[in-house]
Formats: structure tokens, C-alpha cells, sequence
């Protein structure tokens, strides 16, 4: 937090926990500009406890390291030195969360428009203009590494190494902290045989689709051509295995022809095919989650952008850290906050300085139980059809015998609010037999046909 030595902030660490609380919320409701929760008739009180223009200026102000303490050397080497804190402390976290056998590695794009030499627009993606952000996750979704893309600021000597090219040192600076025996799968971005070579090094198997251009012509003239695999149809395929029996390429005729190298599985069997595509979307599920309430900031400052992006991603590696416990420790499904509830949940918690938050799912507690659960609205017993209400049919009146007043049925004349010991004996409308009133209109359509009552007949 720093300020102009003329204008002292005079702001707490609380303050700052509501700001991202409010920010988080903010996400949730998706307003798009923040001037319209102050607005008569749409404030919302948890938001607007901070005076407007004192978010925009803690928001101008935010800080996480001092900028007078950084070098000119590293201000030239880091572009996203103003955030190197959070982002040292996100992925710290991330290094130590469990992993399972089958990891993926994929681009992950930050949202930003503005004026950047780092901006880039990656076809196909969800969010195509952004920051390029390389990430290594789970199935489920769980970041286990990452690191944003700074061009030749990524690499320390200026340049990627040449054996492996930017997509192999980008996998080779995402997985340096694997342990042996996992296995990796990337798309052809990334894929060429020096990287899998180099990975079998480490003890990591590897699975991707690989450019034509990227394989030696002497392979590439071992495999069929695609007008051989076209003429016999969809799903036809040809493999080459090399003589270490390390490492295929295995070329097969979808929509078009795709090739795929592997140090993991081959043509058979053929399930493990489908390796590749169950184990390729954790990147794209994380992006889905954090998509869905993205916090959201007009801005053209990189890293303002960067610092809530992070923001996004460690509460949605929690909450799927949550599911998980949850799952393993036998919960029902419906005791399970969902994205957006665990989302409120932290949101509320931090902008009411840091309040225990009851939800619908502290089955626990029965003092929560009762506050988040609405009592139950009696069921309201519908008058029968008026061709049973007019007929002579045994419509006579009973007296009730019941001395709880409580229990007598209100006056169902137009405008009376008293109650009656009378009820008709044909009727029954305060019967409890009928609690569905369509159940109880066709008991009352199968007494018309039972006495032969022709439908609009009045006595």
C-alpha cells in the first residue's frame, strides 16, 4: 500500500480484506461497471459499506511490493515484478498439492485488451486476447505449477534451449519439479521427439499430437501418407515403433489425418487411445471454473489484471481441493457448497472482516438448520370443481367437534377472515385425505363419473 507522501491512505489490512471480499462478490453479481452497485434501488449493502470513491482509491494504491526497493536489472528482467509476491505465494502452494499418475500441461489465457508488448490471441480459446499463462494440472481441474510467458524475459539466458524450442523448454520449466513414473500429455504446440527423449530422462512417460514437420523425413516415409489412410476410410491407422521399442508414431484417419507420438501407449490396446482425452481438459476445466465468476475490472494495468486473475485460481483450486475431501470423506451430495456458494461464502467472509459464514450446508448445527431453512408453508386445500360444489348430492353440513380453534378451517367466503366449525360432508375441503391438489381434482372428476353428473350442472 503506497501512497503520494502529500495524501496519507490511512488504510488497514481489514480494509483491504473487505476491498477483495467486495471484489470477489462483485464477480459473483456481474455488474459491469462498479459505479452501478451505488445506484438508487440496486445497491447492495455488503458492497457499498465502503464508500465508492474509497474503493477506486484503495484500488489505485494497491500494492504488494515496494517500488522503491526494486533494481533497475530486475525491473528490465521481470515484467510482472510489481506482482512476483502473489504469484511466488500461489504457486508455492500449488508445488505441494497431491497429484495423480496423469498430468496435462496447456496455455491458459488471462483476460487483457489494453497496451501490452505481451498480449497475444490464441485461436480457439475461450478468452483468444490475453496473457499466456503455461499451467500443469490434474483431470479435475487442480493447478499444480504454472508461469506466465514473458518472451525472451523467460528464459535466463534470453533465448529457449534449441534441442527442445519454446514448447519443449516450456515443458521443461513447468514439469522441473515431477518426481518419476507420471505421465504427461500436451498437444502438438508443445510435442517433438528430442522433448519426449528428454522426458524419459526424468522417468516421465509423455503423450501428444505432433506436427508433420517436426518428424524426420526417414519416419515420416515409414508411415502411410493420408491419401492412403483417406482411401481406406475413418478410423484406419498406421504406427511406427522405433527399434528401442521406447517411443511410437501412431497416424490415424479422423476427420483428418492426426498424428500422435508416445512413449506411454501405442495402437493397442486400443482404450488407451482415450487416454489422451480424458486426461487433456484439466487446464480448460480450470479456465471453465474461474470463467464462470471471473472477477471482473476495467483496467488497462497488466498487472492489476494478473493479481486478481491469481485471486480466481486459488479459490478455485481450493474449492476443488474441498470437493475432494469432501468426496473421500463419504459427504452427501447435497451437503456440498457448489462453486458458487463456496464463493460467496469466502466472499462474504472477508468483506464482513472475517465472520464465520452459515450456509444451507451446516447440517451440523442446528441453530444454522433452522436460520437457512425456510419453515414450511402449510398446504392450502383447493375447493372441488363447482360441478361437485352445485350438485344435491349429499352436500350437507357437519359440525366439528374439535374445541382446538387452531385446527377450524377459515371462512371460505369472499373477504371473511373468520373461522368455521362447519364443513360440507361431500366436500371435505378441510380434509387432509387430498394434500396434491391434482390428485385430489381427479378424485373429484372420478365422484362426477361415479354418479352419471353431466360437467356444468347446476341445482
Amino acid at each position: 500500500m503506497q501512497a503520494n507522501e502529500k495524501k496519507l491512505l490511512n488504510s488497514t489490512a481489514e480494509e483491504y480484506h473487505k476491498l477483495t471480499g467486495i471484489h470477489i462478490l462483485m464477480g459473483i453479481f456481474g455488474l459491469p461497471r462498479l459505479r452501478l452497485y451505488f445506484i438508487k434501488g440496486i445497491d447492495i449493502p455488503i458492497i457499498t459499506q465502503l464508500p465508492r470513491d474509497r474503493i477506486f482509491k484503495l484500488r489505485n494504491y494497491l500494492h504488494v511490493v515496494d517500488n522503491l526497493s526494486i533494481s533497475d536489472q530486475e525491473n528490465q528482467s521481470n515484467t510482472f515484478w510489481k506482482v512476483q509476491p502473489i504469484r511466488d505465494s500461489v504457486r508455492a502452494k500449488c508445488i505441494t498439492l497431491p497429484r495423480t499418475k496423469d498430468l496435462s500441461i496447456d496455455e491458459q489465457m488471462i483476460p487483457f485488451t489494453g497496451t501490452s508488448s505481451l498480449v497475444q490471441y490464441v485461436k480457439n480459446k475461450p478468452n483468444p486476447v490475453g496473457l499466456k499463462n503455461f499451467v500443469l494440472a490434474i483431470p479435475s481441474g487442480l493447478v499444480l505449477n504454472f508461469f506466465i510467458y514473458q518472451g525472451a524475459k523467460t528464459w535466463p539466458d534470453g533465448s529457449p534451449e534449441k534441442d527442445l524450442g519454446i514448447g519443449g523448454s516450456v515443458m521443461k520449466k513447468v514439469s522441473d519439479n515431477l518426481s518419476p513414473g507420471h505421465v504427461l500429455y500436451f498437444d502438438r504446440y508443445f510435442t517433438s521427439l528430442n522433448l519426449l527423449d528428454y522426458l524419459l530422462t526424468k522417468g516421465i512417460l509423455g503423450v501428444g499430437t505432433i506436427m508433420n514437420n517436426r518428424v524426420p523425413r526417414v519416419v515420416r516415409d515409414k508411415i502411410k501418407k493420408d491419401k492412403d489412410l483417406l482411401s481406406n476410410g475413418r478410423g484406419s491407422y498406421d504406427e511406427w515403433e522405433r527399434t528401442d521399442k521406447k517411443m511410437s508414431l501412431l497416424k490415424w484417419m479422423d476427420s483428418r489425418a492426426v498424428t500422435m507420438a508416445s512413449t506411454s501407449s501405442g495402437s493397442a490396446p486400443i482404450c488407451d487411445l482415450h487416454s489422451y482425452n480424458r486426461s487433456m481438459g484439466g487446464i480448460d476445466l480450470c479456465d471453465r471454473f474461474i470463467s464462470y465468476y471471473r472477477i471482473c475490472m476495467r483496467t488497462k494495468k497488466s498487472p492489476v489484471r494478473v493479481f486478481w486473475h491469481f485471486i480466481d485460481l486459488a479459490i478455485t483450486n481450493a474449492w476443488i481441493e474441498y470437493k475432494q475431501d469432501c468426496l473421500a470423506r463419504g459427504d452427501r451430495k447435497n451437503t456440498v457448497m457448489d462453486l458458487l456458494e463456496f464463493k460467496l461464502y469466502i466472499g462474504r467472509s472477508l468483506a464482513l472482516g472475517g465472520q464465520r459464514q452459515k450456509t444451507l450446508h451446516d447440517r451440523g448445527n442446528n441453530d444454522s438448520a433452522e436460520e437457512n431453512i425456510p419453515a414450511k408453508r402449510k398446504k392450502s386445500t383447493s375447493l372441488p370443481p363447482k360441478d361437485v360444489r352445485k350438485t344435491g348430492n349429499d352436500n350437507l353440513p357437519i359440525c366439528s367437534v374439535n374445541d382446538k380453534n387452531s385446527s377450524y378451517m377459515r371462512c371460505r367466503n369472499e373477504g371473511c377472515t373468520k373461522k368455521t366449525r362447519f364443513n360440507c360432508l361431500k366436500c371435505q375441503v378441510d380434509s387432509n385425505e387430498y394434500e396434491n391438489n391434482e390428485i385430489k381434482e381427479a378424485a373429484w372428476r372420478s365422484i362426477i363419473a361415479d354418479y352419471n353428473i353431466s360437467d356444468g350442472m347446476n341445482l
